[in-house]
């Protein structure tokens, strides 16, 4: 949604600029025009600077959080494997937990699936919780069972920061104040530079595909299961995991 959004937005930029290069102006007001152009793409750059930012900073942590759940996991697995009693049937449903977290972020490059998702989650950590307590109730050593427990704690935990991470976007009142502004400030960029010589109106245009591909970028990195840039390469880890927990059963 927001990748189709974002190539909507960089295609009206660059019409609002051909818009602007079209329109002539020659009045005393062009002055005050190009000083209020001047203005927004200042404030353009601002909006474009603290976007890129931010959601780069979200792309990062969501690379950071698929890995550490992955190493969690793997983890809760190997101590599970310590115990006398009760680990087969925590690791079976450990693996319909991890069978759950890949089908969880399948589903999110479909729309409309976010709650049937949350009660899949949530009931496939459930019966997680369930059998490893059970499980780490039946250890002898009180060392075994506290292990057992911290990774659990650690694995779901995790799960949960994923999920609330995943939808966790840039507010939609500020990516409409950037397109608006990026729609404007190419308009008035357009505008100016129509009385310029071809080189000058060229410059313009590779700035208006520049706008454009910075819009594309951003939006793009919100989502990062649908578009150009995804993170679906952090998964394999998870799916090593899965691997290793079919091959132990």
């Amino acid at each position: 949604m927001l990748f189709g959004l974002a190539v909507a937005l960089a295609l009206g930029v660059l019409i609002a600029y051909g818009t602007g290069a079209r329109t002539r102006g020659a009045g005393p007001e062009d002055n005050a025009l190009g000083a209020v152009g001047s203005a927004m793409l200042g404030l353009l750059g601002l909006l474009l600077a603290f976007s890129f930012a931010a959601a780069w900073q979200r792309f990062d942590r969501r690379l950071e959080l698929a890995i550490d759940e992955a190493n969690a996991i793997g983890t809760l697995d190997i101590r599970l494997s310590v115990l006398a009693r009760g680990q087969e049937g925590a690791r079976s449903k450990l693996l319909d937990y991890v069978r759950e977290r890949q089908a969880f972020h399948a589903r999110l490059s479909r729309p409309f699936e976010g709650e049937a998702s949350d009660v899949t989650h949530r009931l496939a950590a459930a019966g997680l919780r369930e059998a490893v307590l059970e499980a780490a109730v039946g250890a002898r050593d009180a060392p075994d069972r506290v292990m057992v427990i911290q990774a659990l704690n650690e694995t779901l935990d995790l799960g949960d920061q994923r999920r609330v991470e995943a939808r966790t976007h840039v507010p939609l009142p500020i990516l409409a104040v950037l397109g608006l502004t990026a729609l404007v400030g190419a308009f008035v960029a357009g505008r100016d530079l129509a009385r310029c010589s071809m080189a000058a109106r060229r410059v313009g245009w590779a700035f208006a595909v520049c706008v454009a591909a910075t819009l594309v970028t951003v939006f793009d990195l919100e989502d990062p299961r649908v578009g150009l840039i995804r993170i679906d390469r952090a998964d394999a880890l998870l799916r090593e995991v899965k691997a290793g927990l079919e091959r132990g059963r």
